[in-house]
């Protein structure tokens, strides 16, 4: 089988476009293509790509028409038909077949009777519809849709510039209202991250770009040439899309909560939400920052992630973290009458920062729960604090007399 317009996967089946067929290889999963088992349609005319939406595949072929191709199970086979040509109106016959690279779907309810395609031709990505056809982008190296639902988020469209990998963020209105990219630059939300790797693909069940980095290695020892290794990269891009939605001064704090809520059971969700809180103290986005606060107040890391994000962050800093929370002393005590005692220990330092006039109060309040809890470590790490304290502060210092006194 010679393969020549495309190669891709569609659930458990792979779908490859030969010459002016579609050929669909059943359970391919087992590791094998059987030929024998294989379903083909013909198309009318020569595939030059392909792409996979649900059950239905969109072949883009050489007479310059876009086809959707069906696949549906059917018994222990599958039936593949052709479903008929995608009316794009006179923006199709400006097809650059040539060039074309890749031919996928915007995003629309209204796909059915007002089809848009995301065509990729060379650098260049246009979207081609009914109305007309307008440039996305002069320079893309790639592109993906990502169909996933996440809360109110329908699906993305990401490209890539070879500098930044920008995406646009379709939300259920976006979708019912007509698609994510519009000639006028309005529907979806739209922002760019820099990856510091080539983006190969979009894991969107993540949160995350993949990509490959190149890395040159010396094999002194066989005398050989420099070898090209291809290491695999991934950069979070979660907190740059709940940023771009919190900025909205709309629906951006509810979008982003129900967003974020998806990855809630992610390892790593503490840690992007981190990073979240980070770059918005950062870049001085008070908006923004105080938005995230008040999102994060529904997850239950709430305090870890905010104590952690404030001891990787400046000293000067604090104060307009904290000031989204009520003082460092309030958020003190809420993770003491939490019982989040380790984490209120952690907090201890930036108490003593900002509030000193408080963090004698603090220190006794956690300490006497510690040794109520019998938690002998933390009462270690309290003291030790209270040591370090008092080398510059006469308050603390006499705290750790009295403590030294009743220890005696």
């Amino acid at each position: 089988i010679r393969v020549g317009g495309g190669l891709l996967w569609l659930g458990s089946h792979v779908v490859a476009a030969c010459g002016a067929h579609v050929v669909v290889f059943t359970d391919a999963l087992r590791g094998a293509l059987d030929g024998d088992a294989a379903v083909r349609v013909h198309v009318g005319a020569r595939v030059l790509a392909m792409s996979a939406h649900d059950a239905l595949v969109l072949v883009a072929c050489g007479d310059g028409r876009v086809r959707q191709v069906a696949v549906f199970a059917q018994g222990s086979g599958v039936r593949v038909d052709v479903r008929g040509v995608v009316d794009v109106g006179d923006g199709g016959a400006r097809l650059q077949l040539r060039r074309l690279r890749s031919v996928q779907w915007v995003p629309s309810a209204q796909f059915a009777r007002a089809p848009a395609l995301l065509v990729h031709e060379g650098t260049r990505l246009r979207v081609v519809s009914r109305s007309g056809a307008w440039t996305v982008s002069e320079r893309a190296e790639l592109t993906v849709t990502s169909g996933v639902h996440f809360g109110n988020m329908h699906s993305t469209v990401w490209w890539f510039d070879g500098r930044l990998l920008h995406a646009a963020l379709v939300s259920l209105e976006d979708f019912m209202d007509g698609g994510a990219l519009r000639s006028d630059g309005g529907g979806a939300r739209r922002l760019a991250v820099r990856p510091s790797f080539y983006p190969v693909a979009i894991a969107a069940a993540l949160g995350m770009a993949v990509g490959v980095d190149q890395d040159w290695t010396l094999d002194d020892a066989a005398c050989s040439p420099a070898l090209a290794q291809l290491p695999v990269r991934a950069k979070l891009y979660l907190p740059s899309v709940l940023a771009r939605m919190l900025a909205d001064n709309s629906s951006g704090s509810h979008d982003a909560l129900l967003y974020a809520a998806c990855f809630e059971h992610l390892a790593f969700f503490a840690h992007a939400m981190e990073i979240l809180l980070h770059e918005a103290v950062e870049d001085a986005q008070p908006a923004v920052l105080r938005r995230a606060v008040a999102m994060l107040g529904n997850f239950g890391a709430f305090p870890e992630i905010i104590v952690h994000c404030a001891r990787k962050t400046e000293a000067a800093s604090w104060p307009a973290l904290f000031a989204c929370l009520g003082g460092p002393e309030s958020f003190f005590r809420r993770c003491v009458h939490a019982g989040r005692l380790g984490t209120a220990t952690q907090c201890l330092i930036i108490l003593h920062t900002l509030a000193p006039h408080a963090a004698e109060r603090g220190v006794l309040m956690l300490l006497a729960r510690a040794v109520d809890r019998r938690a002998q470590t933390l009462c270690v790490e309290i003291l030790r604090f209270v040591r370090m304290a008092a080398a510059e502060d006469a308050a603390m210092a006499g705290l750790l007399d009295k403590v030294q006194c009743v220890e005696g």
